[in-house]
């Protein structure tokens, strides 16, 4: 019979819990990296593992639950240091995969590699240049951890965006400003970036960014994540002092974990820098996966160009589920609308939806476009 000591204890749900789990796991890493006494470089210094007690502090109501949000799906360390994060979330029974760059990880990725070697290869590990091109090796994660790395980003936008198709919840935290050089006023309110020059901020070279906290927020807005709990650590420096504070979110992507298919040469065009689309008159798009609890609720947020409305003075748009027709709705001026519909009662087709749209007016090809263009699809779902 085995000891008492070694019955594996069931995970732990609330972060609470899991923040005091991680804590005893420490003492296993320690040992760990006492074993190895590597010679030829050094642990990285900070305690990762303290995340979770301020996810603590962060997370509420159902959001405590990080193997509910995880929902059984593999979790992302991204700018994972030693691996400590992706090794305890191992621990538990999640599939991790741990990234990061050994041109700017402290230890060029040797403590994270050494750790897996000697803890039997608990996570997997990836090499990425998150500032070029790079793809995760799956294509769905249910949770994704990026904490202290946007700044370390030239290009946050784009890494926000590339994460919110492929992880339905973030936990992310960033240094955040209340000033900026040269500007005596508080620029909490207002939504800036500040870049910073070298070893400006820690003597690091590779720290660029400084978020205002209105600026992380509409960065997050404009990436397609929407804030689920939010947390300010520090005071704001009356100082004038940059990345005197720390911004910690919990977010979920609006566009990840739904499986939608747009049918091309069915209306859509390709897709513009933004990631939003123009259609044609008549467009479609398959729902794959199949949505069980009724009544369902189709989301379409577009944009009604100018130049549709001064040459048609309205435009509607109808709709029909796998054949049910939906009722339409007519817009009377240009800019962004939503189009929302509940229904009931629509057969399923080999557990797909699929929804055809169509508009009563479209531009014509011209000389500056040589495209039919409809409407901007800027974000749709299935609810």
């Amino acid at each position: 019979m085995a000891h008492a000591s070694e019955v594996p204890r069931p995970a732990p749900t609330d972060i609470a819990a899991l923040a005091e789990r991680a804590m005893e796991f420490r003492q296993r890493l320690d040992a760990a990296k006492r074993r190895i006494a590597p010679t030829d470089f050094e642990w990285y210094p900070y305690d990762s593992l303290s995340n979770l007690h301020t996810l603590d502090r962060l997370l509420t109501g159902p959001n405590r639950s990080l193997p509910e949000l995880a929902s059984g799906k593999p979790i992302l360390d991204i700018g994972c240091a030693d691996g400590d994060l992706a090794f305890f979330l191992a621990s538990l029974g999640h599939q991790v995969l741990a990234v990061d760059n050994p041109i700017t990880n402290f230890n060029s990725m040797r403590g994270l590699r050494a750790l897996n070697r000697e803890l039997g290869g608990a996570v997997e590990i990836q090499v990425a240049d998150l500032d070029g091109p790079f793809q995760f090796r799956e294509r769905g994660y249910g949770l994704a951890f990026l904490l202290g790395v946007l700044y370390h980003l030239k290009n946050p936008y784009r890494m926000l965006d590339f994460l919110s198709r492929r992880a339905e919840y973030a936990a992310i935290s960033t240094s955040i400003t209340s000033y900026a050089p040269g500007l005596y006023e508080s620029v909490v309110g207002t939504s800036i970036a500040y870049l910073a020059d070298v070893y400006e901020i820690n003597r690091d070279s590779t720290n660029y960014w400084l978020l205002s906290d209105a600026g992380f927020r509409r960065l997050l807005q404009r990436t397609n994540w929407e804030i689920c709990d939010y947390l300010l650590i520090g005071a704001p420096g009356a100082t004038g002092a940059v990345g005197e504070q720390r911004a910690f979110t919990l977010v979920h992507s609006r566009l990840a974990g739904q499986k939608t298919r747009l049918l091309f040469g069915k209306g859509w065009h390709e897709p513009e820098q933004e990631g939003w689309r123009w259609t044609q008159q008549h467009f479609a798009i398959r729902f794959e996966s199949p949505l069980w609890e009724e009544p369902r609720e189709v989301s379409l947020t577009v944009f009604v160009p100018p130049a549709l409305i001064e040459r048609f003075g309205a435009i509607t748009l109808a709709a029909c589920a796998n054949g049910v027709d939906l009722p339409p709705e007519s817009f009377s001026t240009s800019g962004r609308h939503c189009y929302q519909r509940l229904f009931r009662d629509v057969p399923l087709f080999e557990g797909d939806i699929r929804m055809d749209f169509s508009l009563d007016h479209a531009l014509p090809p011209d000389a500056d476009d040589p495209r039919e263009r409809g409407i901007v699809v800027i974000d749709l779902r299935l609810r």
